[in-house]
């Protein structure tokens, strides 16, 4: 289990790289394209997801949950820790300092917040979002002009 006291002060924002995210329809879809694993944000999860737009630490997140969802403190810092720690262990947030962070030592999130901070985390897709055909190319580039024809623009 991770001590709150470990992750409270740091600042984590969206992680770049192979991580993109959008919104949609109230649902935040983030996708690692080096994996192919994507996520699901829903409800108050996608409201939480966009206080990292920007670093922010735990504690923001714990004032956004105790405003938008009338939690008590209490269980607003221990929910925010629960989720910021699965969002860095799954590598969708950056911190500002190395962490080490798994799924195993995380703390369960309180009571009755389960399906409203749940990140949905899928891989039946994996091989499809990882083909990358239009930057699978050599010195030639692509598309390929085969001989004698003519591309239109």
């Amino acid at each position: 289990m991770t001590d709150a006291i470990d992750i409270a002060a740091v600042r984590f924002a969206f992680a770049g790289g192979p991580i993109v995210h959008e919104t949609l329809d109230g649902e935040v879809v983030i996708i690692n394209l080096k994996t192919g694993t994507y996520y699901s944000l829903q409800g108050v999860g996608a409201e939480c997801w966009a206080v990292f737009a920007d670093p922010a630490t735990p504690a923001t997140l714990a004032a956004q949950l105790i405003e938008k969802a009338a939690l008590p403190p209490d269980t607003a810092a221990a929910a925010a820790t629960a989720f910021v720690g699965a969002l860095h262990a799954e590598g969708l947030l950056q911190s500002e300092r190395e962490l080490a962070i798994t799924p195993a030592s995380l703390p369960d999130l309180p009571e009755g917040l389960g399906q409203a901070l749940t990140l949905q985390r899928y891989t039946d897709v994996q091989e499809l979002l990882t083909i990358d055909p239009v930057h699978d190319v050599d010195e030639v580039g692509w598309p390929v002009k085969a001989e004698g024809v003519k591309l239109e623009a």
